[in-house]
C-alpha cells in the first residue's frame, strides 16, 4: 500500500481554558504538521506528526507564580476529527507537554512546546476531507523549584475553543483513481479485465448484434458516456454525486442542508464545545480577579494598658492579578482581655474592632501587605472583672485606626495561608463615661501591636 505525499500547514487556534487560583484563561495554541493535499481512495497517509506551542497568558501566569511555581510538567490530549465521505473519525491525539521553566516576575506569560504523532489513515470514498480540531484537554502539574509538587497538585483543565474562531486547520480531495475501485472490481459489477457477467464479448462484441467498437444500439456507449445522462465518471442521474456532494443539499464536508455543521457550530446559536455565542461562558468565572477566604485567629497586645486580647474572625479577599493588588472584607469578633491601669489595677477590658473601610493590599514577591482602617470600641471596663468604671455602647477611639500588616514568612502562598504581624495606633477615647480620661489615658497610645494567622477556608 503506498502513502500519498504530505504538504506542510500550520494554524493558530485560541481555547478557553480553567485554572486553579484564576478562572478561565485564554490560552493560544500554534501547530505545525504535514498532512496530504491529495490522497487516492485506499492510499495511506503518512503517520501524522503534530508539534507547536502553547502560549499562558499573564494572568494565569501570574497564578502559577502566586504558589512558588518553577516548573511546569504534564500532558494533554487533543480531540480531532476527520470528516470524509460516509464517515465521521473521531481521532483523540496524545501529546507530551515539554518540561517548562516557568519565568519569574514580571508575569508576562510564557510558550509551552509540545509533540505528538497519530496514526496514518485511509479512507474508501472519493470526495472532500475536513480536518478539525475540537476541544483539548490538559494535565498539568507544576513544580517548585525543588522539585516538589506545588499546593495546585495536578490540575486537568478541559479546554474548549473560543466562540467564532475556526477550528478547521485542513481540507483535503480524496479521488477515485480513475473510477475504479483500488482492488480492481467496479461496484457497479462490470469487470475491468473486460468481461461481462451478463455474458457479454470481453472483445466488445454484442452477440446480440451490438457494435464491436462498444457502442450499444439501445445508446449505451461503452466509453461511460449514457444518452439517458448516466456518467460513469461518478455522476448518477438520480443526482447524487459520489465525490459526496448530493443535489439535496447535503455536503459530504459534513455539513446538513437542516443548517447543523457538524464541525460543532448549530444555527440555533449554540456551540456543543460550551461556549455560548450570548458571551456566557459555562466555564465558570474568568479574568484578573480571584477571590480567597481565610479563617482568622490571633492576639492583640494593647501597649498603654499592657494587656492581651484574643482575636479571631475572617478575611475575604478579592485579588487583582493585573497589579497584584487585593480588596477584603475583614471581620474580627467581640473580644476582652485583662488589662492594668495605674499599673497595678486589674480590669478587664471588652474590645470590639469595627471595620471603617476595605482592608486594601498586595502581594508581590510571596509578601502579602495589608492596611486595614478599624473603629475601636471599649462597651466595659470593670476593676477586678465586677466593678464597672467605664464604657458603653458609644464609647470608642476619636479616630478611625489604621492597622498595617505584613506577611512574616519567607513566602506567603495564599493556597497555605500563613501569619502577619503589624502595629496600630490607638487615638483617645470619646464617650466612655465620666473616667473618660482616666481610661484614655490607659488606652490610646501607638505602642499596640497585632499578629494573625491566616488559615484558608478552600
Amino acid at each position: 500500500m503506498t502513502s500519498a505525499s504530505a504538504v506542510p500547514i500550520a494554524a493558530d487556534l485560541s481555547y478557553s481554558c480553567p485554572f486553579p487560583l484564576v478562572g478561565n484563561q485564554p490560552i493560544e495554541v500554534h501547530i505545525e504538521t504535514d498532512i496530504p493535499d491529495t490522497i487516492a481512495v485506499g492510499e495511506q497517509t503518512p503517520p501524522i506528526d503534530v508539534t507547536g506551542t502553547a502560549a499562558v497568558g499573564p494572568a494565569a501566569h501570574n497564578g502559577l507564580g502566586l504558589v512558588q511555581s518553577a516548573t511546569l510538567t504534564g500532558s494533554a490530549t487533543s480531540a480531532i476529527t476527520v470528516d470524509v465521505p460516509g464517515i465521521r473519525l473521531p481521532i483523540q491525539l496524545p501529546i507530551a507537554l515539554e518540561d517548562t521553566p516557568i519565568p519569574p516576575a514580571p508575569y508576562n506569560g510564557f510558550e509551552i512546546p509540545f509533540a505528538g504523532s497519530a496514526p496514518a489513515l485511509t479512507f474508501a470514498e472519493a470526495g472532500t476531507g475536513v480536518i478539525t480540531v475540537d476541544d483539548l484537554r490538559m494535565e498539568i502539574t507544576p513544580l517548585t523549584a525543588s522539585g516538589e509538587p506545588t499546593g495546585l497538585g495536578t490540575f486537568t483543565p478541559d479546554c474548549t475553543p473560543v466562540p467564532n474562531e475556526p477550528v478547521q486547520i485542513h481540507e483535503f480531495e480524496i479521488t477515485d483513481g480513475g473510477g475504479g475501485d483500488p482492488a480492481g472490481e467496479d461496484p457497479a459489477g462490470e469487470d475491468p479485465a473486460g468481461e461481462d457477467p451478463a455474458g457479454e464479448d470481453p472483445a466488445g462484441e454484442d452477440p446480440a448484434g451490438e457494435d464491436p467498437a462498444g457502442e450499444d444500439p439501445a445508446g449505451e456507449d461503452p466509453a461511460g458516456e449514457d444518452p439517458a445522462g448516466e456518467d460513469p465518471a461518478g455522476e448518477d442521474p438520480a443526482g447524487e454525486d459520489p465525490a459526496g456532494e448530493d443535489p439535496a443539499g447535503e455536503d459530504p464536508a459534513g455539513e446538513d442542508p437542516a443548517g447543523e455543521d457538524p464541525a460543532g457550530e448549530d444555527p440555533a446559536g449554540e456551540d456543543p464545545a460550551g461556549e455560548d455565542p450570548a458571551g456566557e461562558d459555562p466555564g465558570g468565572p474568568g479574568g484578573g480577579v480571584i477571590d480567597y477566604g481565610f479563617n482568622l485567629t490571633g492576639t492583640s497586645h494593647i501597649g498603654a494598658a499592657n494587656g492581651d486580647v484574643p482575636l479571631t474572625g475572617s478575611l475575604d479577599a478579592q485579588f487583582n492579578l493585573a497589579d497584584n493588588s487585593y480588596e477584603a472584607d475583614l471581620r474580627l469578633d467581640p473580644t476582652s482581655g485583662r488589662m492594668n491601669i495605674l499599673g497595678f489595677l486589674p480590669v478587664t477590658a471588652s474590645v470590639e474592632f469595627g471595620q471603617a473601610g476595605p482592608t486594601t493590599g498586595t502581594l508581590i514577591g510571596g509578601v502579602l501587605e495589608a492596611t486595614a482602617p478599624v473603629d475601636i470600641y471599649l462597651p466595659s471596663f470593670r476593676v477586678f472583672g465586677v466593678l464597672p468604671i467605664g464604657g458603653g455602647e458609644d464609647c470608642r477611639s476619636s479616630e478611625t485606626s489604621q492597622i498595617e500588616l505584613t506577611s512574616t514568612g519567607e513566602f506567603f502562598n495564599p493556597l497555605d495561608g500563613g501569619e502577619m504581624a503589624g502595629t496600630y495606633e490607638i487615638a483617645p477615647l470619646v464617650d466612655c463615661g465620666f473616667l473618660n480620661p482616666i481610661i484614655s489615658i490607659f488606652a490610646q497610645g501607638s505602642n499596640n501591636t497585632l499578629t494573625i494567622n491566616l488559615d484558608p477556608t478552600s
